[in-house]
């Protein structure tokens, strides 16, 4: 963002949602960090240029959303003092497609290691990069060969790409058809990962930045008296997660499903929390184990795009699903 000043100083400044009350607001609150819907704050020197009396300073403020409203409230602080708060509504822009590529192995590998070796070969930030392939997938291949033909199965991994949210000038799916054409990257990434198939025929797709969809309501699937297993039903490869809480328990917002808390942002023990990448057809099974016998659990469900944004693309609170199963009653606890 560009500033205007005509003095030196340091420039504060917020972030708000937008639609957030501004009347009350004042320049403490802002220096202070302390706004209830403030989202971001940060400050940055005026006296980078200068423009005849006026100083025209350039700040960023990184972690937006894509294709969202905001309000940003600024104000300098000079050797004279405070200026007024000034208030600007931005809206962002619509992201860049990221990109997917189907990789074959001839082994499983470790999915740090792949991430790691891509990031090399692809010159790009770790953080930009996910597998998407179900880690069930592959135990499920590697189960189902006999030991005759164990040296002809391909196990497949899709990696995608999220757009690099500084610089959008090469699109993920420009990355990925110059690494399919590039016979030196792909044995580039060999020498890192022994397993990788060079001769393998890699597909690649664009996958647009938006929320998944739900298509049909959670269903349960396997109930006992410690387990419940349900399958999440979405339009498209999603990140989904659930927790189990037993009632009476409040609904929790869709962020605090995804960071496996309940809605007093207590920590959900790792057997109530469950979080998988759905198969290509939008099937996702969540499993919650060492429950507590006779008892209802509320399960609540959010999904977000596969395209590892920071902060995530999740479906909205009112969007979060939720199922109630009552777990049996353990047998073994009734014998003598």
């Amino acid at each position: 963002m560009l500033a205007t000043t005509s003095t030196e100083g340091i420039i504060y400044y917020a972030v708000l949602i937008s639609g957030t009350p501004t009347g009350n607001i004042n320049q403490s609150q802002i220096y202070d960090k302390n706004m209830e819907k403030a989202i971001i704050y940060g400050n940055s020197k005026a006296a980078l240029n200068t423009s005849g009396v006026n100083i025209i300073s350039d700040f960023t403020i990184l972690s937006l959303v894509a294709q969202t409203k905001y309000i940003v409230a600024a104000y300098v602080n000079t050797t004279i003092g405070n200026s007024p708060i000034i208030f600007k509504n931005i809206s962002t822009s619509k992201a860049s497609n990221g990109a997917a590529i189907k990789l074959g192995m001839n082994n499983k590998v470790v999915s740090l290691t792949l991430l790691q070796a891509l990031s090399n070969v692809w010159r790009i930030k770790i953080d930009r990069l996910a597998i998407i392939t179900s880690q069930d997938t592959q135990d499920e291949l590697q189960s189902s060969f006999t030991a005759q033909v164990m040296n002809s199965r391909t196990y497949v991994y899709e990696v995608v790409i999220a757009p690099d949210t500084e610089d959008d000038s090469k699109k993920p799916i420009e990355l990925l058809s110059e690494f399919i054409a590039s016979t030196n990257d792909k044995y580039r990434l060999f020498t890192f990962i022994p397993e990788y198939l060079t001769s393998y025929s890699s597909s690649i797709r664009e996958i647009m930045p938006i929320k998944p969809k739900m298509r049909l309501s959670p269903r349960i699937t396997q109930l006992s008296h410690n387990k419940i297993q349900l399958e999440v039903y979405t339009w498209e490869t999603a990140n989904v997660s659930g927790i189990a809480v037993p009632i009476p328990a409040d609904k929790p917002y869709s962020s605090q499903i995804a960071n496996a808390l309940d809605s007093n942002n207590n920590p959900i023990p790792s057997q109530h929390f469950s979080n998988i990448i759905s198969i290509e057809s939008g099937v996702a099974v969540l499993s919650f184990t060492q429950l507590t016998e006779n008892t209802t659990y509320a399960i609540y469900i959010t999904a977000a795009c596969v395209i590892p944004f920071k902060p995530a693309l999740l479906l909205s609170d009112s969007e979060v699903a939720s199922i109630q199963a009552h777990t049996e009653v353990d047998l073994n606890l009734m014998k003598n």
